[in-house]
């Protein structure tokens, strides 16, 4: 701290900024005490390169010049300094000028970015992009990841859109590929691209393969949180053992920084992206780490602004209360439609009964039984799509409850000695700081569990254990907009997933460059999923950069519940996204 505040006060004094000093010191405590150049951050290797610093420096100087309509008065010069926000900007400034020479040097020492036809789709574009395992060395390993592009097919181009499906770990290449009719409105002007993200699918999976302890005798707490605290350290343990420094390496500000690479491989000075659920975050951190260079940028179906504190037993309560109300969303719709097969008993009712009964008496079937557990995953699935998965919950609970299983997943009765947990929560766990053991989180989740009883555990109920052990690698956590123009956000009212506090509460923390567009319905995320409304709105963004008008509030699309009213099957997004989402082992009394 003692070298860089000297080298702060010599760029201070050698460019007449003595009066200004204070504020530089303050950015390089903040630089300091926010990771900035800890050891392991990216920006740590540019402080190890000598040839770096006085970029560095001159980047901090100028981020604390004042301009010339600042001019201060008498009374302000004789006031004392207050530093706080000017130099929380400045370090803004600071952080992505760093990250912009760490992408430079990271593209400086790859390979080029080819494509050829795709295997699958030869109107699709297949390729390896070359990226660091390691930021903070970018000459040191290298990453192949898995892209791929659908050309614009209009005359006239105006670039390129990164499109990411969420998950976390949801595979970008598949996404494009099943949805390639869905982007057809923005390929008439942009190129769509993607990559499976570091970590998954073709680009070096971390799927760990975990030896699980006996599961516990007892349901007490403490036998609960002994086994579940084994668990987490066999598989910090495990997916070290098996994939060594790439497993904390995965992280969301990895991949964000891989974008950039994938930018300037392409030859692309702005930055076009749309993401979905998770991938709200990935964007999200993009913007952080490089404002300058997003030129439109559409969030749909936020996750919480929290993501990279400590907030793993509060992101899974908060994501089973939204799938809570969705249920009895349809549950009051069905009940207002004439052709709705549950009409008279109502979605909810049935729901209990028919979890109720299998869990009593659970259906052997192929690779395990039908319980209780099989209807909820079922149900949760099918919420995700609401034009189709919705009126499909109600015929599916009116066929169950007549006898009728067929259709629904089989689940182990008894658990294996091992499992095998995706991608996901690797990801995961190196963006949140939870780290906590059972008998800390286990009495609030196992609160929140009963609370929203039908749902509890559904969404990440097993992350807090699985990320109880694993190591703490530096994060850059999301911050107010820099970008030069306004960014989209969309919220659905009764999304199952990511409730629509997460969406509001999302562009509170990204500032006044937010713009919220509310749909009134539900399945999880909106766009391409049939609303003109929203669809619209998106598309006119994209291709002229007009934001949505203030409050924009697109109405919830009809419902037809009986199976002779459903329409062709045409694929949705919201669909498509839970299709390429991973999924999770399920281990002894959790979700």
């Amino acid at each position: 701290m003692i070298t860089i505040a000297r080298m702060v006060k010599s760029v201070a004094n050698s460019t007449g900024m003595k009066p200004r000093f204070e504020r530089m010191i303050f950015v390089a405590e903040l630089s300091i005490s926010s990771g900035l150049f800890m050891k392991g951050s990216p920006m740590s290797s540019l402080v190890r390169n000598s040839r770096w610093i006085p970029l560095l420096l001159v980047s901090s100087a100028a981020a604390c010049v004042p301009q010339a309509s600042d001019a201060p008065s008498a009374a302000a010069e004789a006031a004392p300094v207050a530093p706080v926000a000017s130099a929380i900007e400045a370090l803004a400034e600071v952080r992505a000028d760093a990250e912009a020479l760490v992408i430079d040097e990271a593209v400086r020492h790859g390979r080029g970015l080819t494509f050829a036809p795709c295997a699958d789709d030869p109107e699709l574009e297949c390729g390896q992009l070359q990226v660091p395992v390691d930021y903070a060395r970018p000459r040191g390993q290298r990453l192949q990841l898995a892209t791929v592009r659908a050309p614009a097919t209009g005359p006239r181009r105006q670039g390129m859109i990164f499109v990411n499906p969420g998950g976390p770990g949801a595979s970008g290449v598949d996404f494009v590929t099943f949805a390639k009719p869905l982007f057809a409105a923005l390929r008439e002007s942009f190129d769509i691209v993607s990559f499976d993200p570091r970590g998954t699918a073709r680009s070096s999976p971390v799927d760990c393969d975990v030896a699980l302890p006996a599961p516990p005798l007892s349901d007490t707490l403490d036998a609960t949180a002994a086994y579940l605290d084994e668990v987490g350290r066999r598989y910090a343990a495990a997916c070290g053992a098996q994939y060594a420094g790439l497993a904390t390496a995965v992280g969301t500000n990895n991949v964000a920084r891989d974008m950039d690479v994938f930018r300037e491989a392409l030859g692309e000075r702005e930055f076009n992206y749309l993401g979905y659920s998770y991938g709200t975050i990935l964007g999200a951190s993009y913007a952080t780490l490089f404002p300058g260079r997003v030129r439109a940028m559409v969030l749909d179906g936020n996750a919480p602004p929290a993501w990279f504190a400590d907030y793993l037993v509060e992101l899974d309560a908060e994501g089973s209360a939204g799938a809570e109300a969705a249920l009895r969303r349809i549950d009051q719709l069905c009940r207002a439609a004439a052709d709705c097969p549950l009409r008279t008993e109502g979605v909810v009712t049935v729901f209990d009964r028919v979890v109720e009964r299998l869990n009593r008496n659970p259906v052997p079937a192929e690779g395990g039984v039908i319980s209780g557990l099989s209807v909820t995953y079922q149900v949760f699935g099918a919420m995700y799509n609401e034009p189709f998965g919705w009126p499909y919950i109600t015929r599916l609970l009116a066929r169950v409850d007549g006898g009728d299983t067929r259709g629904l997943p089989a689940f182990p009765q008894e658990d294996g000695p091992s499992a095998v947990f995706p991608g996901t929560f690797a990801i995961l766990c190196s963006d949140a700081t939870t780290r906590r053991g059972g008998l800390d989180y286990l009495p609030s989740q196992n609160a929140a569990n009963a609370t929203y009883s039908r749902f509890g555990g559904i969404n990440f109920g097993i992350a807090p254990a699985l990320c109880s052990a694993w190591p703490r690698p530096p994060v850059a956590p999301l911050t107010s907009l820099r970008t030069r123009g306004s960014i989209v956000l969309i919220g659905n009212d009764f999304d199952p997933a990511t409730p629509m506090t997460w969406s509001r509460n999302m562009a509170a923390a990204l500032g006044p460059k937010a713009r919220l567009v509310r749909y009134q319905g539900g399945g999880h995320t909106i766009y391409g999923s049939g609303s003109a409304c929203v669809d619209g709105a998106v598309e006119g963004y994209f291709r002229r950069l007009t934001s949505p008008a203030l409050g924009l509030t697109c109405p919830a699309l009809p419902l037809a519940f009986s199976a002779t009213a459903r329409l062709a099957s045409t694929p949705r997004m919201s669909e498509i996204v839970q299709q390429v989402t991973p999924k999770a082992p399920v281990l002894p009394g959790r979700r």
